[in-house]
């Protein structure tokens, strides 16, 4: 699990990032994200109910949550990110998953060095 000073949990930031943030897709991730001066890193997940039932959406909140753990030290701060899962995300592996969060922190250039 993140750290409570790396989560984003509240609705209103949710919102804001949805209307204002730049956003980049891959075929199971899409990320969203925005500049928040002077904060540190900050991640939310969406996963909609559209991928499955609530066990399903959680493994995939936990996955996400447990690859983003060990990046988090290598992303650019001053950043709020949030990761909505897209339809397949749940029946990858692990590792595909992992290379799909490496592949969008790539393409919208958010890692301090490429991985």
């Amino acid at each position: 699990m993140l750290k409570q000073e790396n989560r984003l949990k509240k609705r209103k930031e949710f919102n804001y990032i949805y209307s204002n943030g730049e956003s980049s897709a891959s075929k199971y991730l899409v990320l969203l994200f925005t500049s928040t001066p002077k904060n540190p890193v900050r991640v939310g997940f969406s996963v909609s109910k559209k991928i499955g039932k609530a066990y399903f959406r959680n493994k995939i909140k936990r996955r996400l949550s447990s690859i983003l753990r060990d990046l988090i030290a290598l992303m650019e701060s001053e950043y709020t990110y949030i990761f909505v899962a897209r339809e397949g995300a749940g029946d990858i592996s692990y590792a595909e998953l992992k290379q799909n969060v490496l592949y969008l922190l790539n393409k919208t250039q958010k890692l301090k060095d490429k991985v």
